[in-house]
């Protein structure tokens, strides 16, 4: 990408910025979410499996990614929550089974 463009003005330039911003936080925030989704998969995976250990093994990265997600705005931080409970019982469900 050039250097960013001299204005006469000033004008703009923070609309440039912003333009240059926002491909690099839609990767992230899409590379975050990729995360989140496959450790949960695996999370439900194991609960299938009847994998108590693996699950209360991998349940701690799922918490950490789908909070950090909600903290930084990629999902709604109450999704977030909602998730993590969803989760989190069906754990408890398998441990109590």
């Amino acid at each position: 990408m050039p250097p960013m463009a001299k204005l006469k003005t000033g004008r703009h330039t923070s609309a440039l910025k912003a333009a240059r911003q926002a491909p690099k936080r839609r990767w992230a925030n899409l590379a975050a979410k990729t995360k989140a989704k496959d450790l949960a998969k695996q999370l439900l995976a194991a609960i299938a499996a009847k994998d108590a250990a693996k699950a209360k093994e991998i349940l701690p990265k799922v918490m950490s990614a789908w909070t950090r997600m909600g903290e930084r705005n990629i999902v709604h931080h109450a999704a977030a929550s909602r998730k993590i409970a969803r989760l989190s019982r069906a754990i408890h469900k398998l441990a109590a089974a």
